[in-house]
């Protein structure tokens, strides 16, 4: 299981009655999800391996680094699920009925939601 394929489908079936199967504010936080786990990424590296010194030419780049790349992951995630929602939605709504855990998995994916942006916070808390 593809566990953004998953959260796409779930955020897809919340937005259903507003989207369609266009889904694309599913696409939208996905992607957004997506920019923040990248993020996370590199603030870790460089809260634990550079100094602020290091970094501080490169500040001014970072806003447009960030607004292209949420860009690229909008126009790739957009493609690649593109026309995939009933395909998505038959793999799981079976094993949502078979399944007693549907709730769990439910609260999983609000967990992947929040996690990025506790995470971008995590490195400011710490340096407090």
């Amino acid at each position: 299981m593809n566990l953004f394929e998953y959260i796409f489908y779930r955020i897809a079936k919340f937005y259903y009655k507003r989207d369609g199967s266009t889904a694309f504010r599913a696409v939208g936080i996905l992607s957004l999800i997506q920019l923040m786990l990248v993020v996370d990424f590199f603030l870790m590296i460089r809260v634990l391996f550079l100094h602020q010194s290091d970094v501080q030419g490169y500040v001014k780049y970072g806003r447009t680094i960030g607004i292209v790349l949420a860009i690229i992951l909008m126009v790739l995630n957009y493609f690649y699920f593109k026309n995939k929602y009933w395909r998505l939605s038959d793999r799981w709504r079976e094993k949502e009925s078979e399944d007693p855990t549907l709730r769990t998995r439910g609260w999983l994916v609000v967990l992947a939601i929040i996690l990025p942006f506790a995470l971008y916070l995590l490195p400011f808390i710490m340096h407090w």
